[in-house]
């Protein structure tokens, strides 16, 4: 993953069948009667992957919500400013980038 943005998440919640699968594999041997020791120790790493990619996930998605909100605030913020000193207007917008979106002037 990039540090420039971020990539479309193909599960959700630390859903990954590749995390999932195996945890059913294990918990299924309880059941069966083949359970061992080191099938514990492997659930329980299974366990801790699976925890750490739902907060991997959560941080995303929570870092996503902010980052919306800061963009949001920020253009609140300017367009107040423009409205309360209309003299500084020709400045500031010959800086600050388009509120449009979509493909750049050339």
């Amino acid at each position: 993953m990039g540090r420039g943005g971020l990539q479309k998440m193909t599960f959700d919640d630390g859903q990954d069948e590749g995390v999932n699968e195996p945890i059913t594999a294990v918990t299924s041997l309880k059941s069966t009667g083949l359970w061992r020791s080191d099938n514990c120790k492997e659930l329980n790493g299974l366990m801790k992957t699976r925890s750490k990619l739902k907060y991997a996930i959560n941080r995303l998605k929570t870092n996503q919500a902010a980052q919306c909100r800061m963009r949001k605030n920020r253009r609140l913020r300017m367009a107040r400013l423009l409205d309360n000193h209309p003299e500084i207007t020709q400045e500031i917008t010959s800086i600050v980038r388009h509120t449009t979106s979509g493909k750049p002037s050339l």
